[in-house]
């Protein structure tokens, strides 16, 4: 499986990609009030070089601005930005294949060579994944 990861050309594609991942239902919502928050240049999506034209990704990934708070000199606290990984997720026919890889590794060759100071920070939105390790 040859894999490629650029920026995700195709809104609902990536939306159902996502919504096969997480086995959620579409709701009423347009996908562009669904998507809000993130942007175009902030999707990303996985492709299998063998099937361009699949209905739908292999993986999808979102990032977005976020800023982290570090220690700075003399006990102050120092504001830099960072790029918050978020929507990761593999279609299930596409796992075990390397897809996941090449997303983080896309993601973190992205972040740095951006105004993000090479740090990435997962963004859970879900309270069962950020309350188990906050």
């Amino acid at each position: 499986m040859a894999i490629r990861v650029g920026v995700a050309d195709d809104p609902e594609k990536f939306l159902d990609t996502d919504l096969v991942v997480w086995s959620d239902g579409r709701g009423p919502d347009p996908t562009d009030v669904v998507l809000r928050g993130l942007t175009p240049d902030q999707r990303f999506a996985a492709t299998d070089d063998e099937a361009p034209a699949a209905p739908l990704y292999a993986g999808v990934y979102g990032v977005f601005p976020l800023t982290l708070s570090i220690p700075g000199p003399r006990h102050t606290v120092r504001q830099v930005p960072v790029g918050g990984l978020t929507w990761v997720g593999v279609h299930p026919d596409q796992r075990r294949k390397g897809v996941l890889t090449s997303m983080i590794r896309d993601h973190f060759a992205r972040v740095a060579y951006t105004d993000w100071t090479g740090i990435s920070a997962l963004h859970a939105s879900e309270p069962v994944i950020y309350g188990r390790f906050g």
